[in-house]
């Protein structure tokens, strides 16, 4: 059976609530780390002041990835955005299948994995475990993001509306709409959590919570272009691209903890907002240089406009993007990564 890493883990649900831990359950120091490897520098990435550079689109390029550090804690799927592909490999970073994809998001429940379909993004393809499909499920709007919880499968759309949660069954039929949230915009994840349903409104930059039962917002805070999001009992982990970062949401008192960020004190500062942001070069010369935050710049223990992520009980998986990577950190600052990969935009740890 394929299981997804540290889903729902410590979910409060009792009708008595109880004190928690004002601080995150993982929490890595600001710190710099040599490369071990040599950065990449063909991959699409974000330039200052220039926007995104070297973008191609093409499910004909060879995924050319490598395996540098610890061996990952998993095998894992990655969605490769660039590449146009899904590819599953194993913990040493070994290849194992691949599926064609137009890019945008992969998820898994039990036995099944949902991916964005490569011709027609209003349908998510339905794999198995070897990557073969066995179901299409079509949509009215474009989908930016699916994934099924249990019997319940959420839907979160290319556009300006509802993110929508339908019953979901083993037949891979669709059930009845249980829920239509508030409207966000152009968001890229959503995750359950009992009756709470968290959604990353990508270009609202904000995170809302709402009750599935009674529709009522249960909580907002402002992000940066948050696009990966995760439960941990009362805190949301938010990646938040745009301050190449990840944080912790307490929900219990509204803080913001840093997680894990470049390894420059503004990106540090739980309070920095874009508006604030003074985005340093990295290549001094270059027609499109680089931002602070890239590897090249600020070493292993960085992160350059990620996107998904997952936890483990002592760790974490990111898709460093525009670093052309995905990392796992775990505890002690263990990290594995996997290098040569043109814009991880998702990645799933599998056991």
């Amino acid at each position: 059976m394929l299981n997804v890493a540290g889903t729902a883990t410590n979910t409060q649900e009792a009708a008595v609530r109880i004190a928690i831990d004002p601080r995150p359950p993982i929490e890595f120091a600001q710190e710099y780390a040599p490369l071990r490897y040599a950065p990449e520098d063909r991959y699409s990435y974000y330039s200052p002041g220039n926007g995104t550079v070297n973008v191609f689109l093409t499910d004909t390029m060879p995924v050319e990835a490598r395996a540098i550090g610890e061996p990952f804690p998993a095998g894992f799927l990655v969605m490769i955005q660039f590449q146009k592909a899904l590819v599953n490999f194993d913990s040493t970073g070994n290849p194992l299948w691949s599926f064609p994809s137009a890019g945008r998001f992969v998820t898994v429940n039990d036995d099944e994995i949902f991916v964005s379909d490569i011709d027609d993004v209003h349908v998510v393809d339905v794999l198995d475990t070897t990557g073969q499909k066995t179901a299409v499920l079509r949509f009215d709007r474009e989908v930016n993001y699916a994934k099924a919880v249990g019997d319940r499968l959420i839907v979160v759309y290319n556009d300006v509306g509802p993110a929508e949660v339908f019953r979901w069954g083993p037949d891979h039929r669709l059930g009845e709409k249980l829920f239509s949230s508030v409207n966000v915009s152009y968001g890229r994840s959503a995750e359950l959590s009992g009756d709470r349903i968290a959604i990353a409104d990508t270009y609202g930059q904000q995170v809302v919570v709402q009750s599935i039962s009674s529709g009522a917002v249960q909580f907002e805070s402002p992000a940066a272009f948050p696009n990966g999001i995760t439960w941990r009992g009362d805190f949301l982990y938010v990646v938040e691209e745009h301050l190449d970062r990840v944080v912790a949401l307490n929900l219990g008192d509204g803080s913001k903890h840093v997680v894990l960020a470049p390894p420059t004190p503004d990106r540090w500062n739980s309070g920095m907002t874009l508006s604030g942001l003074v985005d340093g070069y990295c290549g001094e010369g270059t027609a499109y240089p680089r931002s602070i935050a890239s590897d090249i710049c600020s070493g292993e223990f960085t992160l350059y406009a990620p996107n998904g992520i997952h936890l483990e009980q002592d760790g974490m998986w990111v898709a460093d993007t525009d670093n052309a990577r995905v990392i796992y950190v775990g505890a002690d600052h263990k990290m594995s990564i996997l290098t040569g990969l043109n814009g991880p935009v998702n990645v799933v740890p599998i056991h």
